[in-house]
This record gives C-alpha cells, structure tokens and sequence, in this order.
C-alpha cells in the first residue's frame, strides 16, 4: 500500500455558522488524520468564529476580514501550505468517515493525478424508507464534471440520477467543483494559484484547465463520498449568482476557448441562446458582458499568463466588439417584431358567448345567449371590448415609440462607455510604458553615478 500523503483541510467560511459543526464534526472524526484543519473566515458576522474558537481547538483560524470571494481567500491559505496537499472543503459539506483516506489513497496510487475530486451527494430526508434504510444521499449531485461548446456551460455527470453505482470508477474528467477538492503542493507551484480574478464560479473548471494543459491529470475519485447542502452557498437563479455565474463562464471561454471558435461559434451560440431568455438571467448577462468588457485587456494578459495562444489585435477587437453587441441585446428585449405581435394579440380582447354541454340547459342557455348577444353584447360589451382594445392598442404603439427611444439613448450611451473604456485602457498602457522609461531612466543614473564615483 502506498504511503498517504500529508495533507492540510481548508474550510473556506463565510457566515456558514449553521453548517460548520456537521462540517468539523465530521471532518475530526476521519479514519485518517488530516495533518492539520484551517478555517479561513472570510469576514463573517454570524458568531462563526466564536463557535470554532470555543468548541474546535483543534482547528485553526486565518481571519481575512472582508469577503475576498472563494479564490483570494482561498489562495491566502494556499500560499503557505506545507503539506503535500491541499483539501478545499465549504462548511456545506459533510464528508464520510474514510474520505480523506479514500482520497488521499487515490492520489497516492495516481502520479500523474494532480488536482482530485470526490463523489456529492445531495441531502436526503431525515426519516428511514419503509425498507428501513436511510435514504440520506442517495441522489448524486456531483461526479465529475465537462465544460460543453460553444458556450461554456458546464456539465456535472449524474447531477439527480439516484446513485446506483454507476459513477463508481475513478475517472478523468475536465474539472472537479471547488467546494470539495484536492490539489498537490506540486501543482500549485507548476501551474500557480487560483485565478482572483473569478469571485465566485468558474475558478476551479480554470484552475483544472491550467493543471491539464501543464500535464496533470483530473481524477474523479467515487470511494471518496460526502454529503452537499447546496443552497447554502448559493441561491440558484438569484440575480446575484447569475452575475457572478456568467462573468465566471465568460473568463473561462476568454482564457481556454479557441480564438476561431468564440468569434465563428461562441458569439452567434450566445445571441440565439439569449433570445429565448428573459427576466433576471437577461438582466444578470447585460451585468457581465460589461464586467468581461471592463476586464478583457487584463483576462488577455491573464490568458498568456496561463498557457493558451495569443489573440491579435484585430480578433480581439472582434471579440469585443460581438460582447458589445450582446449587452444591448441583453438590455433591450423587443428588438423582435414578433415579441410586439405577441404582446397586441394578448391585449386583443373578443367577447365570448355562453355554452353549455348540459342537455337539458342547452335550450336555456342558447336562449340567454341569443339574448345576450343582441342586447348586452350590441348595446354594452362591444362598446366596452372596443375602447379597451383601442387603448390597448394605443399603449403597446407607445410603448414601441418609448422603446425605440430608449434604444437610441442606450446606442448612444454605449459608444460613450466603449469610448471611455478605451481611454482608460490607452492611459493604462501608458501609465505603464512610462514606469518602463522612469525605470530605465533610474537605471542609467545608477550607472553613471557608479561611473563617475569610479573616475574620482
């Protein structure tokens, strides 16, 4: 059997209170003893910190006062570790007795695995099934997960199929989810830090891709197993993840993606996607398509730094130039005639006449409805159906003329902010040239200070 590697367990915690005795509970209790617990507080106010202080001595604490999001906190514990590994860990989590031993064990017995993550599962009810077996866990929620093109979606294998074994082989895969993985010392030092530059979403499928491209191997690793409250790290759907969910895709893509396949395949994919979406999640991509646009000189820095080819200048101004296009898509929805036509066909009022299947009513109510129809209907409701409809009419023409008008105004405030943003790229490239030529300068007054001192 291969020795186990030794091995630090970071929980990064951000008002987790409710969650971290399951947590630490569980994570004190392994067969295998980690080497040593960090609980890194990204400024909780919840009383976190005062509940490991007085019931967890064991378990140390790295206080970084703000929410620095999961990368930058993360990393801050990261930069000092000693061990040969590294366990990220969110206090949502509740881990099997063996897991660490099972995980451990895997990346011992697998060199080339650089970066390992573990088999979620999602809560289950309290109570026993009438089997008498605790259903707890059942439904897997992670087992490995792939990026898919050309959008950048990811994809977690299993995600609600009951687990029956059938994600029971270790396997390779594109990513593991950073609320429970592994990485070696080692990995770190060849392919670096977590990216800060993602807050939250999408940094481990980009810390995974650089350890690939550097040529380690991602392992899924199914004997190490755990229980994941998801809800308590993120509200789906909210505005908030959905902002952070898609500026987090789009880094990704910006970084990983061939140049060829964002401007031919991704931008179009996006368009078309985005014309069946409406609602917050239209809302939350008009978000990040400027937060991409603010960044993109420093994500295409961050590209090279990271291995993948270069973008020229002319590509990358297409990039852009597709993402300016999205975030008016994103923020003005009736561009579409047909979106108009559907909107006058609902405020399209008719009246409707009295029925009835009952045979012995039928005669009563044919009756009333001839009725109806040539007195109410004729004298009343017509008259009524006719003003609601012409105001209907008149309201969805001003609103088609309020919206052309907003368009106009939201043309002409985006070629002011692409105009500004372009500035402030230019007085940022020269800002830096001249620090190049103050250093030079400095430099060369450093040499003839030493040649002059030389010559007296």
């Amino acid at each position: 059997m291969h020795a186990l590697p030794t091995a630090t367990i970071i929980v990064l915690n951000w008002n987790g209170r409710s969650f971290l005795e399951a947590c630490l509970d569980a994570l004190l209790d392994q067969t295998h003893k980690p080497d040593q617990i960090i609980l890194v507080d990204n400024g909780s106010t919840d009383g976190s910190l005062e509940l490991v202080q007085a019931h967890y001595p064991a378990v140390e604490i790295q206080e970084n006062g703000i929410n620095l999001g999961y990368a930058k906190g993360v990393n801050n514990a990261l930069r000092n570790l000693s061990s040969e590994v590294g366990v990220l860990v969110n206090p949502d989590i509740v881990v099997s007795r063996d897991w660490l031993e099972m995980l451990l064990g895997a990346i011992s017995a697998d060199k080339a695995a650089g970066i390992a993550g573990f088999k979620l599962l999602f809560p289950g009810e309290e109570e026993l099934n009438q089997n008498g077996v605790d259903p707890r866990g059942q439904k897997l929620q992670y087992a490995g997960g792939f990026i898919t093109h050309p959008r950048a979606m990811p994809h977690h294998r299993s995600m609600y199929a009951r687990d029956e074994g059938q994600f029971n082989t270790p396997a390779g895969v594109d990513f593991v989810n950073g609320a429970a993985l592994a990485v070696r010392r080692d990995t770190i030092e060849t392919s670096g830090l977590l990216d800060e530059g993602f807050f939250m979403y999408f940094e481990d499928a980009d810390w995974c891709a650089r350890a690939r491209r550097e040529g380690f191997r991602v392992l899924y690793v199914p004997e190490a197993t755990a229980i994941h409250d998801e809800s308590a790290t993120a509200v789906r759907d909210s505005p908030s993840y959905l902002r952070y969910f898609h500026t987090g895709r789009w880094r990704y893509l910006l970084k990983h993606f061939n140049v060829s396949e964002i401007i031919e395949k991704t931008l179009a994919a996006e368009a078309a996607w985005m014309g069946k979406i409406e609602g917050n999640e239209r809302q939350a991509l008009g978000w990040a398509y400027r937060t991409t646009l603010d960044a993109f000189p420093e994500i295409m820095k961050t590209r090279l730094t990271h291995g993948a080819e270069a973008i020229t200048t002319a590509d990358q101004a297409a990039i852009r130039a597709g993402l300016l296009d999205l975030r008016q898509e994103a923020m003005l929805w009736a561009k579409n005639p047909a979106d108009w036509q559907r909107l006058e066909e609902a405020g399209r009022i008719e009246s409707q006449p009295f029925s009835s299947t009952t045979p012995l009513l039928g005669p009563l109510f044919a009756r009333l409805r001839d009725i109806w129809a040539g007195v109410s209907t004729k004298y009343y409701i017509s008259g009524l159906n006719e003003q609601q409809n012409a105001f209907n009419q008149a309201f969805i023409e001003e609103l088609q003329a309020i919206e052309e008008r907003l368009r106009a105004f939201e043309d002409k405030r985006m070629k002011q902010e692409a105009d500004q943003r372009d500035l402030s790229w230019e007085i940022k490239t020269v800002q830096q040239e001249l620090n190049k030529t103050y250093r030079l300068i400095a430099r060369i007054e450093s040499r003839l200070d030493k040649s002059a001192k030389g010559n007296d």
